[in-house]
């Protein structure tokens, strides 16, 4: 699994609030690490005012007004840029032939004098995995993963990315609103996929999972329940409610 160039959504049940109805850029991952950035979590820090604690001076529009981001909460002293074209600089990490993540204070430099990428977005702090760590949040449904789209990050609004990368899977919202699950996905696919979940919750307990039947990508919300089955106690799951996008 190669997730460099992808975006991770965040699930429902994602409940660190670092990441909470977030979309992260991967530019890196390999069997030790992954490295990306949130993309739609913009502070009120503006690129005019962090240049000014940098002792830069930033006066070109449209680029004084841009938001700095929430890039993670890793080293979020420390400035990223993602960028396109990748160009040449001091710390670059390149993602692909055309973006790229720069660290080094000479791309900051050369967009203060019109000479840097034509397209940015610089953030503070980045979000970080260990060996293992993010394959295993996958595996647990913390995140919903989609090949990414440069258009995402460098030309829609940062309200409007999560459901642009929500349609990259191939569906709307219109498509999720109101539909029963059943129409998709038969109760017991659904219960199958609970039942070979490794750690189910306690009883009672409501979990979010994520089912892809016919193209199409569902949010469901199940609720494990204990009963006796051929005399032996066993535990199974009760469908609770279908979901529209829930961010």
């Amino acid at each position: 699994m190669d997730l460099k160039h992808h975006f991770l959504i965040a699930m429902p049940n994602m409940v660190d609030p670092n990441f909470s109805g977030s979309v992260v850029y991967v530019c890196e991952h390999n069997d030790k690490t992954a490295l990306g950035l949130v993309i739609n979590r913009p502070t009120e820090l503006t690129l005019a005012r962090l240049f000014d604690k940098i002792d830069l001076k930033l006066e070109i529009a449209p680029w004084k007004d841009e938001l700095v981001f929430f890039g993670g909460p890793v080293q979020t002293e420390r400035g990223f840029v993602l960028h396109q074209p990748s160009g040449s600089y001091g710390s670059t990490l390149r993602v692909t032939e055309d973006i790229a993540l720069t660290t080094s204070k000479d791309v900051l430099e050369a967009i203060a004098i019109g000479g840097g990428p034509n397209k940015a977005l610089v953030t503070l702090g980045y979000a970080g995995w260990g060996a293992g760590q993010l394959e295993d949040e996958i595996a647990h449904n913390a995140w919903l993963t989609v090949l990414a789209d440069p258009s995402v990050i460098f030309e829609t609004p940062a309200e409007a990315r999560m459901a642009a990368a929500l349609k990259l899977l191939g569906y709307s919202e219109d498509e999720m609103i109101g539909e029963p699950i059943t129409k998709f996905v038969p109760l017991d696919d659904i219960a199958a996929i609970q039942r070979s979940a490794d750690e189910p919750p306690p009883e009672g307990e409501t979990q979010w999972r994520c089912v892809t039947k016919e193209g199409k990508v569902l949010f469901i919300e199940i609720k494990y329940r204990e009963t006796i089955y051929q005399g032996r106690a066993a535990r199974f799951a009760v469908l609770i409610k279908s979901s529209p996008i829930p961010f």
